[in-house]
């Protein structure tokens, strides 16, 4: 069963789709960003965060206008994610995106600022045409703390003194603020009572928080293939995640892991080094303790959960939230990998 199918809205989420490429529309006009849009709307991810909005609005209303308002809003939080991952992708220099070439790869940098800039301004449109006043404003919000994770992680690069409240912070930014905005907008267009809306965000907050630790986690213990993209890449662009961050605080390991970083900050780093770090991190319990904090957040987003009304909303996002939980696999090859 796919994760659209295990929501029970695959026919919402079909309308979610509808309404990107409505809004994405581009004619005739430019070939070449028609090509862009196409691409886009053709390698898709999972839709988690629409689904967050139409899950976390089950719990309110459920009249046509209102599950269809929700569809259109799911469509544009689901493009403020698209956009971002263009221009991410621009500064990371990264050749792929979900397996395939990611826009500026294939279509070089210029055409990638335009064609994420493209996607912000028909959101802009969107949200002043479907008269979306305060959903509008929390959106708005949640692209400038977007900014400021990436800001904020960019100018820590290379830097291990980075405090782990440093890194909730950019990653609060960077990934947790859409989806706890996904979360709070989708109940409160479906009219939830201020509780239950202040409820469902701080689920979709520790939802952010652990998925963006899982994807760190899983660039130590995935492969390329796989996961279709690079892995220790956060490590070669200089981007301490926690499992680094928590190896860097045990003593023992950090006269070791001070040379490796010296190699991976001045460009000349192999293989070896990256593997050669990769398993200190695994030694100093970085991997093991990361893992024990994403856990942490998924038992307190299940907390919130348990507080809410029952709801067919509310059991899908409880096993959304266990399908999240970094498989046992990972972490096995993640140790052999190491060792």
């Amino acid at each position: 069963m796919s994760m659209i199918e295990m929501t029970g809205m695959p026919e919402e989420m079909a309308k979610v789709e509808n309404y990107i490429s409505e809004y994405l529309a581009v004619g005739e006009r430019s070939h070449a960003l028609r090509d862009i849009i196409y691409d886009q709307l053709s390698s898709k991810g999972k839709r988690l965060r629409p689904m967050l909005v139409l899950l976390a609005g089950s719990l309110g209303s459920n009249s046509p206008e209102v599950r269809d308002r929700l569809c259109r809003l799911g469509a544009l939080v689901e493009m403020v994610h698209m956009a971002s991952l263009i221009h991410d992708d621009i500064v990371d220099d990264s050749p792929l995106r979900r397996g395939h070439l990611s826009v500026q790869a294939k279509y070089g940098k210029d055409m990638a600022v335009y064609a994420g800039d493209f996607i912000l301004s028909r959101i802009v449109q969107v949200l002043f045409r479907e008269r979306f006043e305060e959903s509008g404003l929390l959106l708005a919000q949640t692209v400038e703390d977007m900014c400021w994770g990436e800001i904020g992680q960019f100018a820590s690069r290379f830097d291990i003194h980075t405090t782990i409240e440093e890194y909730q912070e950019h990653i609060f930014g960077k990934t947790v603020s859409i989806c706890e905005l996904a979360c709070r907008i989708g109940a409160m267009e479906a009219g939830c009572d201020p509780q239950i809306v202040d409820r469902l965000r701080l689920i979709g907050r520790n939802f952010g928080y652990m998925f963006q630790i899982r994807d760190d986690l899983l660039d130590f213990v995935s492969d390329e293939k796989k996961e279709g993209k690079k892995v220790h890449q956060d490590i070669c662009e200089g981007i301490y995640t926690l499992p680094v961050l928590y190896a860097w605080r045990q003593p023992a390991y950090r006269s070791a892991m001070e040379e490796l970083l010296k190699k991976f900050e001045l460009g000349v780093h192999t293989a070896v080094d990256i593997e050669k770090l990769g398993a200190i991190v695994e030694e100093a319990n970085g991997i093991r303790t990361t893992i024990y904090i994403m856990e942490q957040y998924r038992e307190s987003a299940q907390r919130e959960l348990k507080q809410l009304p029952e709801s067919n909303g509310g059991r899908t996002l409880y096993r959304l939230l266990s399908m999240l939980t970094l498989p046992a696999s990972h972490e096995q090859a993640g140790v052999r990998r190491h060792r």
